[in-house]
Order: C-alpha cells, then sequence, then structure tokens
C-alpha cells in the first residue's frame, strides 16, 4: 500500500493519522514551516482529532512512491531522516531527546497492537 507524502517537508506516511501526527508534532518542535503550513490550511489544528486533521492534510498531500506493508508505520520517516530528511541533526539535545522518546513509545504501541 502506498501512504502519502508530507506536504510541507515530503516526509513519507503510511496513512493519513500518521501524516497528521507527523504534521502536528513538526510544529510542536518548533519548525516554523510546519507550523505556518498548518495554520494557513487548519487554523484550528490544536484542535482536532488526529483523524479531522488527517483528513484536512490529507487533500494537500501528494500520494507517497514509498510501499507500505500493513503495520508498517515508521520505517519511511526512519529511513528518510537517516537519509538527512527532516532537519533530525539539526536539533538540539533537550529536542533531539524528546524525539526519540516520542520514537520509543510509537514503536511500544505498535508493538502492542501486534499482539
Amino acid at each position: 500500500m502506498s501512504g502519502y507524502e508530507c506536504p510541507v517537508c515530503g516526509v513519507p506516511q503510511a496513512e493519513a493519522d500518521h501524516l497528521a501526527n507527523h504534521v502536528a508534532f513538526a510544529a510542536m518542535l518548533d519548525e516554523s514551516d510546519h507550523e505556518d503550513w498548518l495554520n494557513e490550511y487548519a487554523p484550528d489544528w490544536n484542535e482536532m482529532s488526529q483523524q479531522e486533521l488527517g483528513a484536512v492534510v490529507v487533500e494537500y498531500a501528494p500520494e507517497s512512491d514509498v510501499e507500505f506493508e500493513e503495520g508498517d508505520h515508521a520505517h519511511a520517516e526512519q529511513h528518510f531522516a537517516q537519509e538527512g530528511g527532516y532537519g533530525r541533526d539539526d536539533l538540539g539535545g533537550d529536542e533531539q531527546a524528546i524525539v526519540e522518546e516520542a520514537m520509543e513509545l510509537t514503536r511500544e504501541m505498535q508493538d502492542g497492537e501486534d499482539e
């Protein structure tokens, strides 16, 4: 199954909910380009549910060329980050720790869903 690319930075995501999370988390981590995009296209994004925001974001998101397998949610973003995308190398120590913790919690949550 193919997913979507972030309309701001092009990071591939498996589905609308994950794309919504990506854009919102990036905005909350002071990535002004994501926050500016949200403020323009989804002005009350911080009050929307994940599903509501996902529906808005996918309207503007191109389909991804990355093929996802069922349950393969974090792989594309991790691959993109390893190749220099998403600006993770530019994060400070505290911000990097937050991202790492969020990724670990996401993996744990996904492992729980698989069981």
